[in-house]
Formats: structure tokens, sequence, C-alpha cells
């Protein structure tokens, strides 16, 4: 007959191995790669992209085939046919829309390949994902229509705080960088709460401005230009009132994906060198 107390015990022994087996096997779980292999790219013949497509020219989608398209679309498909040509492959770009918010977050998760949507290389993201060699460098920028702009002296603005000043809001999309800022400056009180107005994407907030119902837009290049441009065709007057230098551009990745980030990167330098990169630019309305 087996006593009470030395059965509790191995109830209790068996628990005890059970935690401690449990630990050690979630934490090498957790410590497994997430990244993705180019071995694993060259044998589907596919990369998983994920977008926001709201970001011309950048990326958008083509009004008459639905596709994707822009600056970055183009810069990636070219890596990828000519990475598949030295690997006697083709591989294809499965171009996938999601929230901006939502991409850094499922290139985390190992759940897409690759983050395309105009990502700028700051301290804080590169603690997450590793980024491939940036293709541009923009300026960041707040856009205003020109009756806004008329109430402020000079037209301009010499900092972000003066938006207090003039009594501005100021609208931007839900994980960019300029969402970063605006909630910094107010959080330490020095723009005051109700400054920044956040948007799920931009094309939200640029309707919201030439409707008068927001005061400003805070976006970086070559974007906010692609808007003054196209607005103007709609007969809207619109106006920069504050720019600064920015942070480069770059795609992002898994931080255990470093061949793939390795084969991407060496390509893109490629095409900078041979001047692929620029003309690209050129054609769509980056250069000023």
């Amino acid at each position: 007959m087996v006593r009470k107390s030395t059965a509790v015990g191995g109830v209790l022994i068996a628990l005890i191995v059970g935690v401690v087996a449990g630990y050690f096997v979630g934490d090498y779980l957790a410590r497994l790669p997430r990244g993705v292999s180019w071995d694993s790219i060259v044998d589907k013949g596919k990369i998983k992209v994920a977008s926001s497509p709201d970001w011309p020219p950048f990326e958008y989608l083509d009004p008459v085939t639905n596709e994707f398209a822009g600056f970055e679309v183009d810069i990636l498909e070219e890596v990828m046919r000519r990475l598949g040509e030295e690997e006697g492959v083709t591989i294809t770009v499965d171009w996938g829309s999601m929230d901006f918010a939502a991409i850094k977050e499922a290139v985390v998760a190992g759940t897409v390949d690759l983050g395309v949507s105009g990502f700028s290389i700051t301290p804080e993201r590169w603690e997450a994902v590793q980024y491939c060699t940036p293709h541009s460098v923009t300026e960041a920028q707040i856009i205003a229509l020109n009756t806004t702009a008329a109430t402020i002296p000079g037209r301009m603005l010499e900092n972000l705080t003066q938006l207090d000043d003039y009594g501005l809001n100021c609208g931007a999309q839900s994980g960019t960088t300029q969402q970063e800022e605006l909630m910094d400056l107010e959080a330490a009180g020095t723009l005051p709460a109700g400054t920044l107005v956040t948007f799920t994407d931009y094309l939200a907030a640029m309707t919201d401005m030439v409707a008068g119902v927001l005061d400003t837009v805070y976006a970086e290049t070559p974007v906010s230009y692609y808007w003054i441009t196209e607005y103007a065709k709609l007969g809207y007057t619109i106006e920069v009132i504050f720019s600064k230098p920015y942070w480069p551009v770059a795609f992002i990745a898994h931080h255990d994906s470093d061949e793939l980030v390795a084969k991407i990167s060496g390509m893109i330098a490629v095409l900078i060198a041979e001047g692929w990169i620029a003309e690209r630019a050129e054609y769509y309305g980056m250069v000023y």
C-alpha cells in the first residue's frame, strides 16, 4: 500500500518537473529563429511582402489593374528578378495589403517575409527588425491649405511646437514616425493634448484637410509633394509650412533573416551604382 504522503510527494515532484521542463521547452521555442532563409525563398519561388498601398509614389494600387505599383514596388520587383536570374529560378513577389501599423508586427511574428512601406530607419524600430540597404532619404514636412498657411507669418513654422502658437491641429497616420513625434510632444506637455489627430491612413487625413475639418498633415517627401501635385489638379493649393531633414528609408525584415537581407541589400547597392534607382526616382517625379 502506498502511503498518502508519498503519493502526494510524487505528484508534487511530477508537477515541478513538468513546470521546469515546460519552462525550458518554452524558452527553447522562444529562441527558435523566426526569420526566413534565402534558400526557402528560392525553393518556393516566392517572397511574401506586406505593404500599405496608400503612400504614393512609394506604393499605391494602380487604378486600372488594382495591382501594387510605385517606386518601392519597382525596386523590390527588380531586385527579386535579378536575384532569381542568379539562382536560375523565377521569384515572384506576393504583395499583400496591410495597415501600416500592423506591418512591423507581422515581420516580427514571421507571418510575412518582408515589410515594404516607406519605413524610416529609426533606432526604436531597429530594436524590433533589421533593415536592408536604404534606397532614399526623405524630409519631414507639414502641409496645409494655402488659406491656413496665410495665417502664419512667413507661411512657415520654425518647429513643431509652433502648431500650438497658431492653434493648429495636425493629422498623422497610426504607426508612423510623425505620429510618434507628435505623441511624444503631447506627452511632454510641449504640445497640448488634441494637437495630434491620428488616422488609419493618410488619405483620410488629406480628405479631412481639404474639407476644412483638419488644419494640417504631417508626412514626408516624396509623398507630401505627390499630394501637393495631385490636389492641385483638383483645384486645391497646398503648401509646405514646415520641413526638416529626416530618416533614410528601407525595407524591413526579421532579425533572423540575415542572408535574405544581405542578398537584397547587395542588389540594391548594385541598382544604386548603376543609376537604376535614380532613374526610377525621376520617373516618379521624386527629383525636386
